[in-house]
This record gives C-alpha cells, structure tokens and sequence, in this order.
C-alpha cells in the first residue's frame, strides 16, 4: 500500500504573510502574552520554522525583524510582563527562546552565502544581547561582553579556528567597546571577516 502523500510546503509568499501574523499577534498581545507560556512557544515555534530557511529571503527578514521587535517590546513594557520576566519586563518564553535562537544567527552571519540577511541578522543580534545580558550568568555581563561570549561559544562550537586565534579575536571585539548599533555592526562585520579569513588560512596550510 502506498504511505501517505508527502506534505505540501506552502509558497514562500504564504509563509511570509504568517510570519507578518505572527509579529502582529505579539505586538497587540503582548501584555495578555507576557504571562502565557504555551501560548508565546508556539508563536515563535512558527518564527523557528522560518528562522532555519535563510535562502527565502524576504520570509527569513520577516522573521528576524519579528524576534526583534518582540525583544525590544518586551525590553521595555513594564507591569503585567514584569511578572514573568526573566530580564526587564521580559517574559521567560520570550528570552528562553531568544537565546536558543542565537547560536543560529551566529551561524547565518557567519554564512557568506546568506549576505542578503546579514544586516537584519546583525541588528537582531544586536537587540538580544542588550536585553538577555542583564539576565546573564554569570552577572554582571556588559552587553558587549555578552556579545563576545555568544560568538565565542559559537565559533569555537564550530572548531573552525585554534582557541588562541579565537580568544584574540574576542579579545579585539571587547577593546572596540562596540556599545552602540552602528558600531556592533562594523563590529560584527570585523568579526566575521577575521574568522572566515583565519579559517580559509588554516584550510589552505592543511591542504
């Protein structure tokens, strides 16, 4: 007998316009949100989804301009959000989401072939680390600190560069004090070139 048919993919149109939904949702529920668990997860279950597909463009921009929105609002709103939050007014579902989300925007900045995303991705980064580093373990963590220590873990994750490479390239990132979104981003960009050049390197002098 045959199985069953496989599951139809929706248009890339389609998946945008739920994205689009789904920012909606967050921002004209986020005080009723602020406190429902189950309910947050599985909204940015659906930003998940589109958050794994960078090559839809417009889809994948959508998705990281919503998680953005979503940590700054939440940065921000006071009372009912405050109840649950984990950092300032944010809710536990929010920032425990975000932060597992990070290490793939890392690795989608860090993707030369993703250059069409790259500034969406930086500035969404950007967001998180200002909201998730007063949360952070161990306190205090400066933003920028924070930000160091994500594309450390996430870098030496990989095994792409020797520690010392990537602990001197950390190091670097935190002198430049990239505090503002401006800087972060040329940061960032210095960042990733270094990593990538470092990498292409090392792959040569093996081969």
């Amino acid at each position: 007998p045959r199985g069953p048919p496989p599951p139809i993919e929706p248009a890339a149109d389609a998946k945008q316009r739920v994205y689009e939904l789904v920012g909606s949702v967050l921002a004209e529920h986020s005080r009723a949100l602020a406190t429902r668990d189950e309910e947050g997860r599985s909204l940015m279950l659906i930003l998940r989804h589109g958050l794994g597909r960078p090559a839809e463009t417009a889809g994948y921009v959508s998705c990281v301009s919503v998680l953005r929105a979503a940590l700054e609002r939440g940065s921000t709103s006071t009372s009912a959000m405050a109840v649950a939050s984990n950092g300032p007014g944010l809710p536990r579902w929010l920032s425990s989401c975000a932060l597992e989300l990070l290490p793939n925007l890392v690795g989608v900045r860090l993707d030369s072939t993703a250059a069409a995303v790259h500034g969406a991705v930086s500035e969404c980064i950007y967001a998180a680390c200002v909201v998730l580093s007063p949360a952070a373990t161990p306190p205090p963590i400066s933003v920028v600190g924070f930000a160091a220590r994500l594309l450390h873990d996430c870098v030496a994750r990989e095994g792409v560069l020797p520690p010392a490479q990537l602990d001197a390239l950390c190091t670097a990132f935190i002198a430049a004090d990239p505090c503002e979104l401006p800087s972060f981003s040329l940061s960032l960009d210095c960042f990733v070139k270094d990593v990538l050049v470092l990498w292409k390197m090392s792959h040569r002098g093996l081969n």
